[in-house]
């Protein structure tokens, strides 16, 4: 009020200033936390726990986390166009409760005057409830989520809100009563900009460290979104309601020993969500025909699906002929193989051979190879060629090899070559064999990198085992890191870790 500011602890305030007679604009605020103010403009504060500027990275973890296509919930409006559930312009999910009056008023010469601020609330709570139902909604251990179209600021003398800013949601399981099951989250808002607002959501699902429910949603109603507004002890309420949405998840489609035979050498690209329903013998069958044809990302016969293997092994994967060998030819960018365990024979002099795949543009996770695997160049325990495109790296992710590993150069225990894509938390225990000095322990050459690995024979990146726990809490502590929910655990009978 013409220049004077004032801080007031009780109810009446009598300034200790002399105010110079003609017009003035009085505005009062109350005491709040993540909000500034500036004259009459409140500001929330940027999240502090997803901060400004670190978009790329989040990212990146939401990539690594899921391995197929983001699950989406879609509120306001039918179209989606964020991919992640978290921007750049995140603002603070929890402003202070703002209160703010703000009065035109005339100071007349040696007069007293007494005024009374009549304070409104500026800041107002919602609470959003998602009940999923559906064959996977008992498998989701997490919904994190992002609502666009939240005000950032507020010029609280002409009740003008500023850009949009998007808020952060963390839903949390409501495990007592009547709504047991259902997901909850709370959000303060200091308003709300536009006629639309979306809220987009991951959910990560499966106690195996799968961070994404198979398939994607469509229009059946197996999985429900609502939202509820709370306004008690508020003045405003938000300007529209919102309608529940249904949506369904596809199951994954269950596979056989005759539904991989039937993908064998497969000249066009395999998509879609699978699971593999029994541990596998091939023992019978002679030399595999890989999975697929396709010898780069670039090539129709990649694998661009996801693979659930649940926990089972494949055994007798055999081959004894040249060029591009694994159980898959080549996972493409996009195509996720986890959860799966593999014994192999595999020898021939070709290059570019790997216990999962010959090439790898994807992502491999939580998958263990054991037997012997040998050939000429790129030659390697999960992956023969672990390798980008051109907008990102493969991934190789809390995987295992105990099989020997033999060849001419670019032999490693992990993959052969590791070029501009990624190595976490994975460990080699077989005996490396080479004839040239590109050989290694993890990688046989390593041009990207390769965190907290571990081996007991060879030499190159990573790190030799000195005590398996002190390993494991390491690669553990990386995964989490990571934002992965796999956590080794050492195994009692074979005294290597596992996935627990």
């Amino acid at each position: 009020m013409g220049g004077y500011t004032g801080t007031e602890s009780g109810e009446i305030h009598a300034p200790d200033y002399l105010f110079a007679p003609g017009s003035y604009t009085i505005a009062a605020y109350s005491a709040h936390e993540n909000i500034t103010i500036s004259g009459t403009t409140a500001t929330v504060a940027p999240d502090s726990k997803v901060r400004v500027g670190q978009k790329e990275e989040f990212q990146g973890l939401r990539r690594r986390e899921n391995r197929s296509v983001l699950s989406y919930m879609r509120i306001f409006d039918s179209s989606v166009t964020q991919k992640l559930p978290f921007s750049a312009t995140l603002i603070s999910n929890a402003p202070g409760w703002l209160m703010t009056s703000v009065q035109e008023v005339t100071i007349e010469a040696d007069t007293d005057h007494e005024l009374t601020a009549a304070m409104h609330h500026q800041v107002r709570q919602l609470t959003l409830v998602i009940e999923p139902t559906g064959d996977a909604a008992d498998r989701i251990e997490s919904i994190e989520g992002c609502l666009s179209g939240a005000a950032g600021t507020l010029d609280f003398a002409t009740g003008t809100y500023g850009a949009a800013s998007d808020v952060a949601l963390h839903f949390t399981r409501i495990t007592e009563g009547s709504d047991a099951g259902k997901w909850t989250a709370t959000v303060r808002l200091l308003g709300i900009v536009g006629d639309t607002q979306r809220l987009t959501a991951t959910l990560t699902t499966d106690s195996k460290g799968n961070a994404y429910l198979y398939g994607s949603w469509n229009a059946n109603a197996k999985l429900t979104v609502s939202a509820n507004y709370l306004t008690s002890k508020i003045e405003k309420t938000l300007s529209a309601s919102v309608p529940a949405q249904s949506y369904a998840l596809d199951t994954p489609q269950t596979i056989t020993k005759e539904k991989l035979k039937e993908w064998c050498g497969s000249a066009t690209d395999i998509t879609g969500y699978y699971r593999l329903e029994a541990d596998i013998d091939l023992s019978d069958d002679g030399n595999w025909t890989p999975i697929g044809n396709a010898v780069s990302n670039r090539v129709q016969g990649r694998f661009i699906g996801t693979f659930d293997g649940d926990g089972h092994t494949i055994t007798g994967l055999t081959s004894n002929s040249g060029g591009d060998f694994g159980l898959f030819r080549t996972i493409g960018k996009g195509g996720v193989v986890k959860n799966m365990n593999i014994s192999c024979n595999i020898s021939g002099n070709g290059d570019f051979k790997g216990g999962i795949a010959a090439n790898n543009y994807g992502t491999i996770e939580n998958c263990h190879v054991s037997g012997t695997i040998s050939g000429s160049k790129l030659i390697g325990g999960i992956a023969g060629y672990n390798t980008h495109t051109t907008t990102s790296g493969a991934q190789i992710i809390a995987c295992s090899n105990t099989a020997s590993i033999n060849g001419s150069d670019d032999v490693g225990g992990i993959c052969g070559d590791n070029n501009k894509s990624t190595v976490l938390a994975c460990y080699n225990t077989g005996e490396i064999k080479k004839d040239s000095e590109n050989g290694g322990a993890i990688c046989g050459y390593n041009r990207g990198t390769a965190t907290s690995c571990y081996y007991t024979k060879g030499t190159g990146v990573g790190t030799q085992v000195t005590e398996w726990n002190d390993a494991i809490d390491d690669m553990n502590s990386a995964l989490q890191a990571a934002g992965y929910s796999y956590q080794y655990e050492l195994d009692t009978s074979s005294g290597l870790p596992m996935i627990g």
